[in-house]
C-alpha cells in the first residue's frame, strides 16, 4: 500500500491490488475513487445526498447517481445519451438520438417506450400477450396492438376510424365514415366473424 500524500486541500490514497489501481482522493465535502482496469476508469464522487459513478470505456461514459429513492445513469456513446432511473416500481430509460427521445418505463408486467420524433409521439406498451403502439401526429392518433394471430391498426382522424386486423387467411379494414362502413376479405379467406356488408361500400384495397 503505498502512503498517504497530501496536497493542498486534499489527501490522495492509491492502493494497488491484484490488476488493478485504486485513487481515493478527499476534498471539502465529497469523497473520489478512481480505479484503473483493464480499458476503462472509473470515477466515484459522493456529494450531499448522492453518488456518482463515472466510467470511461472504449468509446463511452457511464454516470451513475444515486439519489433519495432511485438511481440515474447515464452513458454518453457516439450520437446519444442514455438515463436509466430507477425508482418504486420501474426503470425509466431516456435515450437521445438525432432528432428524438426514447423514454423506456418498466413496471410490472409491462413495458412503455416513449418515442418523440419531429411532431409525433410513440407509446409502446408490452403486456401479456400483446403490444400496443400509440403514435400522436397531426390530426390523429394510431394504436397498434399484436395478439395471438392478428394486428389492429385503429387511426383516429376528423370524422372517421379506421380499424386492420389481420387474421388467419384474411384481412378486415373498416372504416367508419359519416355515411360508409367498408370490409374486405383477402381472396380465399373466410369471412369476418359478424360482417355485413349490406348498406356499405366494398371496395379493393
Amino acid at each position: 500500500r503505498v502512503p498517504p500524500t497530501q496536497r493542498p486541500g486534499w489527501t490522495e490514497v492509491k492502493a494497488q491490488r491484484p490488476g488493478w489501481t485504486e485513487v481515493k482522493a478527499q476534498r471539502p465535502g465529497w469523497t473520489e475513487v478512481k480505479a484503473q482496469r483493464p480499458g476503462w476508469t472509473e470515477v466515484k464522487a459522493q456529494r450531499p445526498g448522492w453518488t456518482e459513478v463515472k466510467a470511461q470505456r472504449p468509446s463511452w461514459t457511464e454516470l451513475k447517481a444515486q439519489r433519495p429513492g432511485w438511481t440515474e445513469l447515464k452513458a454518453q456513446r457516439p450520437d446519444w445519451t442514455e438515463v436509466k432511473a430507477q425508482r418504486p416500481g420501474w426503470t425509466e430509460l431516456k435515450a437521445q438520438r438525432p432528432g428524438w427521445t426514447e423514454l423506456k418505463a418498466q413496471r410490472p408486467g409491462w413495458t412503455e417506450v416513449k418515442a418523440q420524433r419531429p411532431g409525433w409521439t410513440e407509446v409502446k406498451a408490452q403486456r401479456p400477450g400483446w403490444t400496443e403502439v400509440k403514435a400522436q401526429r397531426p390530426g390523429w392518433t394510431e394504436v397498434k396492438a399484436q395478439r395471438p394471430g392478428w394486428t389492429e391498426l385503429k387511426a383516429q382522424r376528423p370524422g372517421w376510424t379506421e380499424v386492420k386486423a389481420q387474421r388467419p387467411g384474411w384481412t378486415e379494414l373498416k372504416a367508419q365514415r359519416p355515411d360508409w362502413t367498408e370490409v374486405k376479405n383477402s381472396p380465399g379467406g373466410s369471412p369476418a366473424p359478424g360482417a355485413n356488408n349490406e348498406g356499405s361500400s366494398t371496395r379493393a384495397c
